[in-house]
């Protein structure tokens, strides 16, 4: 009940983080992005570009110009001010050059320049200095495509948890863990807590004093934990995922691993 309220008060305290897109302003007749104060917009694919109005009445076409054949057959779209905004996302890598069909002759163009996304962790925790990581009948890893493990029955699964450069050992911490059918992953109350409220188990607790007056810390060296997978848990997984709690972290209120699923086959 403790740890329930204890995340509950954080989901009300805490909101998501909002990734910010690309935004290219109209200025007169030329295109500017806002990062980069000139034509060119640099994005990750996946990520959008949003272009918005100024006075004057603008499109935003792709194409090298008026001239060109390809002119507009990936986007063509009028920007003025009964069309405030226009919003495209890439679907590949590269590069992409646009102009305005109105102001062709003085030069209103611009490029966006799409980067391969990088590899993205699939349960992110809060970025800091404090690492969970999983091995199977072997060392264990941790960051983008490592995050989620196959395991059978009778394998060593490995948990490391811990704070690599320090900043956190000797914080009360908990490691948690939640177990689920595969491809129904519980859902956590904020975008870096994975555990749902109320099905959450306690693998170390690393907040409840053993001894009055004794609080438990994060050791220097970390945690290392051995499991031995059963039998007949095939089509199940298990979600696992470490905290500390200390006031000096981004949020004020706790840090989180990234948490790893562990997929029973």
């Amino acid at each position: 009940m403790r740890l329930f309220l204890l995340f509950a008060a954080l989901a009300v305290f805490l909101s998501p983080s909002v990734c910010a897109q690309a935004t290219v302003n109209a200025a007169g007749v030329t295109f500017v992005d806002s990062a980069s104060g000139t034509n060119a917009t640099t994005i990750t694919l996946g990520q959008s570009v949003t272009w918005i109005a100024g006075p004057l009445l603008h499109t935003v076409t792709n194409g090298t110009g008026n001239t060109d054949p390809n002119a507009g057959t990936l986007f063509d779209a009028p920007l003025d001010p009964n069309n405030p905004t226009f919003t495209y996302i890439p679907t590949q890598v590269g590069t992409i050059l646009y102009f305005c069909r109105f102001h062709e002759l003085f030069s209103m163009d611009g490029t966006i320049s799409v980067l391969p996304a990088a590899p993205v962790v699939d349960y992110p925790g809060t970025n800091e200095d404090l690492v969970l990581a999983t091995g199977v009948n072997g060392p264990a890893s941790s960051g983008p495509a490592n995050d989620i493990k196959q395991v059978s029955a009778n394998d060593t699964l490995s948990v490391q948890f811990s704070s690599p450069a320090g900043a956190l050992a000797g914080s009360p911490f908990l490691i948690l863990a939640e177990g689920f059918m595969t491809g129904s992953a519980p859902v956590g109350p904020l975008p870096s807590i994975h555990v749902s409220l109320t099905g959450f188990v306690i693998v170390v607790d690393g907040i409840s004093p053993v001894v009055p007056g004794f609080q438990p810390q994060l050791p220097t060296g970390g945690v290392s934990l051995d499991f031995i997978v059963p039998p007949g848990m095939s089509g199940i997984s298990v979600l696992f995922q470490g905290f500390a709690f200390v006031p000096s972290v981004a949020n004020g209120f706790f840090a989180a691993t990234d948490a790893h699923e562990i997929q029973i086959q």
